[in-house]
């Protein structure tokens, strides 16, 4: 029997559609996974040390505490420390305690820490961004 030449071509061509559609779901699949890390390393990691750094030139402020607790934020808590300091002659309302989001995990200890040490009433020091009076920090450490 003889072979027709253009079966081995359908079957070349069926094995090169096949190999092409894995490699752009291979593809596929590294871009998006590159796409969700390169998104959480620049969220979580370099925005906040840019954040330390370029706070460097802030003025430290003394502040006062009005309210600190842990808010549930999906399976942990997060670190909320709400303070007043005085920026020029305007009494201002501060938030954030680092730049780190100050996330802990559900049964932190040291967040249960950081909570007692700052009870409202409690004077602090915040540094206040003076380009920004409204952008404040209590701490510029680096959690790690």
């Amino acid at each position: 029997m003889k072979k027709n030449p253009w079966s081995l071509v359908w079957i070349k061509n069926s094995n090169w559609r096949k190999e092409r559609n894995s490699i752009g779901t291979l593809l596929l699949f590294s871009l998006v996974f590159t796409g969700m890390g390169s998104f959480f390393l620049l969220e979580f990691s370099l925005i906040p040390l840019y954040q330390v750094v370029r706070s460097r030139s802030w003025a430290v402020t003394p502040a006062v505490v009005t309210e600190s607790f842990a808010e549930p934020y999906g399976r942990g808590c997060r670190l909320c420390i709400y303070y007043e300091y005085v920026w020029g002659d305007r009494k201002r309302q501060g938030y954030r305690y680092d730049f780190f989001h100050s996330r802990f995990d559900a049964g932190g200890s040291e967040r249960e820490k950081l909570i007692e040490s700052h009870p409202a009433g409690k004077r602090i020091e915040c540094l206040v961004n003076p380009d920004n009076p409204a952008e404040s920090v209590v701490s510029r450490s680096i959690p790690w």
